[in-house]
Order: structure tokens, then sequence, then C-alpha cells
């Protein structure tokens, strides 16, 4: 991946357009994950940027469509690209998994920032009209803080600081909506503080799933 890296950095230093590099990463025969790996080398953007701009290319369209493998391989890449980890837990099918993951987390971390992925924007908990739109929402990021958001956005990964963002991809409901969502947790490490909070978090999926109040405001 080095080698051609640096060919398209040769590319980029010509003066070639965003568009005809992305073509470029296609025409030499990378994976999408390798592309957007290579994106945010190159364009010096964040994963869900680099994500949304190689995905709606018109030369990485098609391949993009294959939304499950792709996702499973992001997931994977993302794991390996930070030497991170990945947890799946299991949420009721009614849920809204955001919602339950900022209630958990905004406990331990009061001055978290949601993500949206795809989205450049940043949310604080007290931002109200965060709560009215978490129902629907399947992938996203959540930063300690906003030093950890600028510290990824402009640095990435800092094994110094392995937690300082989480990955949740949340699967989406079959049609009943009877079966058991999957959740997925992408960390830098797991250690003694990710793995309580991973215990505390499927202990608020089940608790949650039983209170009226957020199940109606699902």
């Amino acid at each position: 991946m080095a080698f051609e890296l640096d060919e398209f950095l040769q590319l980029q230093q010509g003066g070639r357009s965003q568009g005809e590099i992305l073509t470029a990463l296609k025409e030499h025969g990378l994976t999408i994950v390798e592309a957007i790996k290579a994106s945010r080398s190159l364009f010096g953007i964040g994963l869900g940027e680099a994500k949304s701009i190689v995905t709606s290319h018109p030369s990485w369209s098609e391949t993009a469509q294959a939304a499950r493998p792709f996702q499973d391989a992001l997931i994977r890449t993302f794991a390996m690209s930070t030497g991170g980890q990945d947890t799946v837990m299991k949420a009721p099918a009614d849920l809204p998994v955001a919602d339950v993951v900022l209630r958990v987390f905004g406990r331990h971390w009061p001055a978290c920032l949601f993500q949206e992925e795809g989205e450049a924007s940043y949310h604080v908990l007290d931002d109200q009209l965060l709560w009215l739109s978490l129902t629907d929402s399947a992938e996203f990021f959540v930063y300690r803080d906003a030093e950890a958001a600028r510290q990824w956005d402009e640095e990435g990964f800092d094994a110094s600081d392995p937690n300082s963002m989480l990955y949740f991809i949340v699967s989406p409901s079959d049609q009943a909506g009877r079966r058991p969502r999957e959740v997925t947790l992408v960390c830098g490490e797991l250690d003694e503080e990710m793995l309580r909070l991973i215990e505390e978090l499927k202990s608020g999926f089940e608790y949650y799933a039983a209170a009226p109040a957020i199940k109606e405001a699902a």
C-alpha cells in the first residue's frame, strides 16, 4: 500500500482533482476499503468523510451497493488500522440504540460528542435536536470530548489514547420487528474501563427495553 500511496501522491502533487484520483484508485485495482484508507491519507479527512466521498463517486457506486459485505469489511479494517477491537452485542429490535448509548456513555463522558456517519457536524448532549433524531441512527461515532474529536479529525488514531472515540454500527431490524439487532462497538483497546462500559451498555439495553418512556420516544 505504501508504494501505491506514493504513486497517488504524485498525481495529487501534479494537480489531479479529487475525482480523478478516486478514479485512479479504482483503475489501479484497490478494494473499496483500501480506497477509503488511501483517501484519508491523501485528502487529510476523517473516516466518515472518506467513506462518503468514495462510495458516492461514480467509479465506486456499483461496488458500494453491496452494502453489507462492505460494511463488515470496513469494520474489520477500521479495527485493524487502529489496532483495536470490535465487540458485538444484542439489542431489542424496537429500541433506539443510539439514544441508549448516549445515556450510558454520557454518564461517564459528560462532554462527549455525537457524530452521525457521513456527516461533518458534531452534537453535544444538551442539543435537543440530537435526541429527536437518534431513532434511526445505524452508524455513528461517539467522541469523549471536543479535543478527542479534533484529534481524530486532524491526526487520526493516537495509540497513547486508544479509546477517545468509539465507532458503533447497528444492524437493521427485520420486517417483523422481532429479531434482536446486532450492535457492533469498535474501540482502540479492550481495557478494564472499556470492558466495564460495555457491560454497562448491555445492562442499559435490557433496562431501557423495559422503560416505557424511552420506547414511546422512539
